[in-house]
């Protein structure tokens, strides 16, 4: 799928079925086209939005330095090296029950990345409708996105790697 930055998105009507501090795994295929790092977060996969601090689930490149990040809303853990424009990355957001700081893991193409929390909690996420390539009104992908998928529980590394090699 292809997005413009600028209002393309897809919205899922069913809800996740995640929620609280569940475990789960989100993954993708994507491919931002900006020049240059986003000003913005771009959101690669997230709920509706939920303005209040833990209760949503994103997977987003990060503003301004093209880190990705699994986020709650203002609660994250963010890979700490940056990704290049043009190029097509596999993403797993991986989450365990528990603080982000401990139970939280990005992997890019098979393989972790490592990282730090920015603000530590454990999340209480509401469940609610997904939307591939943006979050709420802002926060649109600019590129593409392919293969999202999500999983009520937390794939394992070697699931990650097998995931990723049988594209």
């Amino acid at each position: 799928m292809k997005f413009d930055g600028v209002d393309d998105y897809v919205a899922v009507n069913n809800n996740l079925g995640i929620f609280g501090n569940a475990a789960f795994s989100v993954s993708a295929w994507f491919k931002w086209t900006d020049a240059l790092c986003p000003t913005n977060f771009e959101t690669i996969f997230g709920t509706t939005q939920i303005n209040s601090t833990g209760q949503s689930l994103i997977l987003t490149l990060g503003s301004t330095d093209c880190r990705p990040t699994l986020d709650f809303w203002n609660a994250r853990w963010r890979a700490t090296n940056p990704l290049q424009p043009n190029t097509w990355y596999h993403i797993v957001g991986v989450k365990i029950p528990g603080l982000i700081s401990t139970t939280s893991k990005i992997y890019i193409n098979g393989i972790e990345v490592p990282g730090a929390v920015e603000t530590d909690m454990t999340p209480n996420i509401i469940d609610a409708s997904p939307v591939i390539g943006r979050l709420g009104v802002v926060r649109y992908f600019n590129g593409s996105i392919d293969d999202v998928r999500i999983y009520n529980r937390a794939l394992s590394a070697s699931e990650v790697t097998q995931l990723y090699n049988s594209r």
